[in-house]
């Protein structure tokens, strides 16, 4: 039996969608029935509570990566190691450890080699790439990304292996969303990681620009580095206090509510390589606002939500239209949405495509379509 390997550095919730996205993916790649079932190991500094142990799945917590990817590889010769994440030393252990032994590595940046993301820190991660991260990437089997444009910048930076496109994925919630009483104030979504990237500054001037009437905003997620103080104190400049709600992180049942009580989601980012809160978003039927630089243009194509430039104007515009939609409209557009989630983002079909790389990859099966 072939033994795949994951590695990220952590599961913490704290870590926003990426850890997630891991648990998830591992999850279902052990539930898939497979022709040649794989062996999946997984390694993480922390193992969250989101992960779904399994038999199967065989989930390891450490701090001594060397001495844990030995171990695995002695007690059942590793044949591929998924890497996810970068910059961190974590990653570059496992890829050390990966061309040490000739063991070939995928490498999933998400959203790590994306221009802003470059940008950010960037004397930090100019100095990876020349002691070693560029050396690692260079000889990578190959790379996984979860969009065309995110394939397309790692085109761009001079990177020739081939690119397995696999879309994140998530589960579709079994309750449908009831109306709201007539009257009842409705509200709008935030839920990320408070940091930078995400945009906020501009989505508080954009909901001050148009103060929608009998409309509430609600923010939450994880604070990184400072940015809620920074976000409470622009809200009361604005003078938005008594309208926007910090509600700090949430998970599971927390989570979930927030969803459900939401009439409009927004993830007004500079930049994402998927944003996996979107799909949660329109899999509890929200319609949903983000920016052109997430890679969501199918929901103006699918009337679901709108997809506008990372501008407090353009954010703005999307805002006062759909806070002026009447709730039946709202609702069409995220029963449209749900729709769209079921047929292109659930797990099992993920995980069939990533299995079918894994093949590809170690037993040269056929070459799936996906792969570029």
């Amino acid at each position: 039996m072939n033994h795949l390997l994951h590695s990220i550095d952590s599961l913490a919730r704290a870590n926003g969608g990426l850890p997630l996205a891991v648990c998830e993916l591992t999850g279902a790649l052990t539930q898939t029935k497979q022709t040649h079932p794989l062996q999946i190991s997984l390694i993480s500094s922390k193992i969250g509570q989101a992960c779904l142990p399994t038999e199967q799945l065989h989930s390891i917590a450490t701090d001594n990566w060397i001495g844990q990817l030995q171990t695995s590889h002695q007690q059942q010769p590793i044949n591929l190691i998924h890497q996810h994440g970068l910059w961190v030393k974590s990653s570059h252990t496992t890829s050390t450890f990966a061309l040490k032994n000739k063991i070939p590595i995928v490498i999933s940046p998400h959203g790590m080699l994306e221009p802003w993301a470059l940008k950010h820190h960037a004397w930090r991660k100019k100095l990876a790439l020349t002691l070693y991260q560029k050396r690692h990437l260079e000889q990578a089997a190959a790379f996984h990304a979860t969009c065309e444009a995110e394939a397309q910048h790692i085109r761009q930076l001079g990177f020739t292996q081939p690119i397995a496109v696999i879309a994140n994925g998530v589960r579709l919630p079994e309750s449908i969303r009831e109306k709201k009483p007539t009257g009842e104030p409705r509200t709008a979504l935030f839920l990320s990681r408070l940091h930078p990237k995400k945009g906020l500054p501009m989505l508080l001037e954009a909901w001050a620009k148009i103060n929608p009437p009998k409309w509430k905003l609600v923010i939450a997620g994880n604070d990184e580095g400072g940015h809620l103080n920074v976000l409470k104190s622009q809200a009361r400049q604005l003078g938005l206090s008594p309208r926007v709600t910090f509600l700090g992180p949430i998970y599971d049942e927390s989570k979930a509510k927030a969803f459900q009580q939401a009439d409009l989601f927004i993830l007004p980012s500079h930049s994402e390589n998927f944003g996996i809160v979107i799909a949660e978003a329109l899999a509890h039927s929200l319609p949903v606002i983000t920016t052109t630089e997430t890679p969501w243009q199918i929901l103006e194509q699918k009337d679901c939500g709108w997809w506008v430039d990372a501008q407090t104007d353009a954010i703005a515009t999307a805002l006062k239209k759909a806070t002026e939609l009447t709730p039946a409209k709202l609702q069409s557009m995220g029963q449209s949405g749900r729709e769209l989630v079921a047929k292109k983002f659930l797990w099992p079909k993920i995980a069939k495509q990533m299995l079918s790389f894994y093949h590809w990859l170690i037993d040269e099966a056929e070459r799936p379509d996906f792969v570029i």
